[in-house]
């Protein structure tokens, strides 16, 4: 499998739940997160493997979702998924993230946490038309490229809570933040240096991932971490020094991260790149062998996505 058939795959997948958001829109009709998702997923397969948890459904707030890229080099990276809808009101766009007084995301980051996995959204944004009069940043332009593969966009959990904090302009900043789905498997995408404010403090290994353009799984998990490290970039606090071993199954590429967090709920170094690991979990190698996980992992979440990079 190359990235190139990976991301030819996550784009079809993509437009296929345009397609459906597009069409379910024109007829007046709601277009919940759980059934764009399976939308998503039924267009991704053979490719990408999925496992869902019918014991988790009735129990579970939102669409959480387990997702692990596992690479041809023996690398994965895994995070923990949730979808959430852009809703548009007349000329109005709003993003939910303060969802039951924030006790959902809160329930995210705490079952992210369980699995030492970053929290992660999916934003299911429709197509362009649904999207006009919305601003994808300060790149935004008219055509604009990035938003023509918006509509299946990933946002990094650390900066939806950041975007809610003025439900006025979540939805912009969670656009602006967020990448586009087949850009997480597309190593020509974010490949530039990532120039962090810990720079000095990291580690030669990290410093060499955080310096050079990734493939696979570190792909995809250097470009999430690059959105939290600019949005870090603009806060106006002092970066801490400090250091933790990371202490997760599977043995993490980076053991030793930079405990800095800026204006963020949790430092972001061990957050985000505490996912990325050199052996996948054995829940994992379960879905893969077509096994059934065990219970503690089918009731906390809807269900497994693999996805090779």
């Amino acid at each position: 499998m190359t990235d190139t058939d990976v991301v030819a795959t996550l784009a079809a997948a993509r437009r296929a739940a345009e397609s459906f958001m597009s069409d379910m829109q024109r007829l007046e009709l709601p277009w919940p997160e759980e059934h764009v998702t399976s939308v998503l997923w039924r267009a991704a397969a053979p490719v990408i493997k999925t496992a869902a948890f019918t014991s988790a459904q009735e129990g579970a707030v939102g669409a959480d979702w387990l997702w692990w890229w596992i690479d041809s080099e023996g690398y994965c990276f895994g995070m923990l998924v949730q979808a959430k809808k852009l809703h548009r009101r007349g000329s109005r766009f709003t993003v939910d993230f303060g969802y039951r007084d924030g006790k959902q995301m809160g329930r995210l980051f705490e079952t992210a946490e369980l699995f030492a996995v970053p929290a992660v959204y999916a934003l299911y944004c429709g197509d362009v038309d649904y999207r006009a009069g919305l601003s994808c940043g300060p790149q935004h332009r008219d055509p604009c490229a990035r938003c023509s593969k918006a509509g299946v966009s990933m946002l990094a959990g650390l900066l939806a809570e950041q975007a809610g904090h003025d439900p006025r302009y979540a939805a912009e900043e969670a656009l602006g933040h967020s990448v586009a789905l087949e850009d997480l498997a597309d190593p020509t995408v974010a490949a530039g240096p990532i120039v962090d404010l810990n720079w000095r403090a990291t580690e030669p290994q990290l410093r060499a991932f955080l310096a050079q353009g990734q493939q696979g799984a570190k792909h995809v998990a250097r470009t999430i971490f690059s959105t939290v490290s600019r949005a870090r970039a603009g806060m106006f606090s002092v970066a801490v020094e400090d250091h933790v071993n990371t202490d997760v199954p599977g043995e993490p590429v980076f053991p030793v991260l930079p405990m800095d967090r800026g204006h963020l709920r949790v430092p972001y170094f061990p957050h985000i790149l505490r996912g990325l690991r050199t052996t996948p979990p054995g829940y994992v190698q379960d879905v893969l062998a077509g096994v059934e996980p065990p219970a503690w992992v089918r009731d906390k979440v809807a269900g497994v996505v693999v996805v090779p990079c």
